[in-house]
């Protein structure tokens, strides 16, 4: 087993979010796409560009449950291409001859989204508008013909520590893309590799007490990555996450077990 920092998972995240929430403002990927030089997150071309904190040192999906906000918005079909975040990471790329395709869900001030990975013959805007006019609610989305179950099968990778940590924030990533009030969930969640000072007294002694994250290859040749959150709304708790890959591929068995919950914040 492997220990790492926290550091680069966090400015991994930041980058994620910063490309997606500016590709959902201008509905369009241009050159302004990357980010400015006053910008707080670096642009990770790779480790070295982390400042080279990936560096060793000392079971059911996420709970993204349907939300409870009634029917009545409408899906459209975002300009967004999710896939490009994968042009400044190392060790991840898509698939040739697919794309990455969003649809986005508003209503009032709720909101959500939905990513698919789908053959490039089958993103015509004809096929598109079809899988639009079958949706029904937010509780079923549009689903495009040939479109993968699982957006990460059209992942590939050189299958190292880095790639790995980075798919594993992405997948979330495009799980929590779009969404805007109720329907938000991961957003609230933040990476630790510390019990925070507030939650230590309530911490028992047979919980984990290290948080850093963490990786190993099975003899099997699957990998399993492990980190930990602490959402930072009510209900405040810490959560381990641990993703099962395959010997092949980037689709993760994911297990997301609860350490400790409060009500309110702590």
């Amino acid at each position: 087993m492997q220990n790492f920092s926290i550091a680069p998972l966090r400015k991994v995240r930041q980058y994620i979010r910063k490309n997606f929430q500016k590709a959902e403002e201008v509905e369009s990927l241009s050159s302004q796409f990357f980010l400015d030089d006053d910008a707080d997150v670096p642009e990770p071309d790779s480790l070295g560009a982390l400042s080279g904190i990936f560096s060793m040192g000392g079971v059911s999906d996420f709970d993204m449950e349907p939300s409870d906000v009634p029917d009545g918005g409408a899906w459209a079909i975002s300009g967004a291409n999710p896939a490009d975040v994968l042009f400044k990471f190392p060790g991840l790329s898509l698939k040739p001859k697919f794309r990455l395709v969003a649809f986005t869900f508003q209503k009032d001030a709720d909101g959500k989204g939905i990513v698919w990975a789908i053959p490039e013959a089958c993103c015509t805007t004809e096929d598109l508008e079809r899988a639009l006019q079958a949706a029904d609610g937010v509780k079923k989305p549009p689903y495009p013909a040939g479109a993968l179950a699982d957006v990460m099968g059209a992942i590939e990778g050189d299958r190292s520590p880095v790639s790995f940590f980075i798919a594993s924030i992405f997948r979330r990533e495009l799980l929590e893309f779009g969404a805007k009030g109720s329907f938000q969930n991961w957003t609230h969640h933040r990476l630790i590799e510390a019990v925070p000072s507030a939650i230590q007294p309530h911490w028992k002694k047979d919980y984990p007490q290290s948080l850093r994250p963490s990786f190993r290859t099975l003899a099997d040749g699957k990998v399993v990555v492990e980190f930990f959150t602490c959402r930072v709304e009510p209900p405040v708790m810490i959560v381990r996450h641990i993703d099962q890959y395959p010997p092949q591929g980037y689709s993760p068995i994911s297990k997301n077990q609860v350490l400790i919950k409060f009500k309110v914040k702590t």
